[in-house]
């Protein structure tokens, strides 16, 4: 199973990551459905996340990745 998660990392750079991975994968032909790189990045997200991850959650099939990307930058900047 493919993780990855925030750490000491900002959000940007943590996004940064996340993205690599998801290119890599379907460089070597993996499928990569939105759904699938919404988890990825909401899976290594700290507690403190958790009021923009039940957010997300709750439009999940609403939002685009830019604006989970959004989401998650504005709540880095709260905290």
């Amino acid at each position: 199973m493919l993780q990855s998660s925030l750490d000491n990392h900002s959000i940007t750079d943590y996004l940064l990551h996340v993205q690599n991975l998801v290119n890599e994968l379907i460089s070597i032909g993996e499928s990569m459905p939105a759904s699938k790189h919404l988890n990825l990045i909401l899976d290594g997200l700290p507690d403190e996340y958790d009021s923009s991850i039940l957010v997300i959650s709750t439009k999940f099939d609403r939002l685009s990745i830019d604006e989970v990307k959004t989401i998650l930058l504005e709540h880095e900047v709260r905290i």
